[in-house]
């Protein structure tokens, strides 16, 4: 899988409505999605597969609304 960021880093309106210090940046990359801690930037991203992010974006929409 490649870790090439493809487009904009953008930071989660969910996690900085919740808590300043809990800060989540994502951006597409090929067949994936790429995450980095906003106050560590400089220490890189992961690439968690396309599928699975769906799954788990999805699945904690799902949480709020219980």
């Amino acid at each position: 899988m490649s870790n090439e960021i493809t487009g904009p880093w953008r930071t989660s309106s969910y996690s900085a409505a919740s808590n300043e210090n809990s800060c989540v940046e994502v951006a597409p990359a090929p067949l994936a999605t790429a995450v980095r801690d906003t106050k560590c930037r400089e220490r890189g991203h992961f690439c968690v597969p396309a599928a699975s992010w769906a799954t788990l974006v999805r699945t904690l929409k799902g949480a709020r609304g219980r």
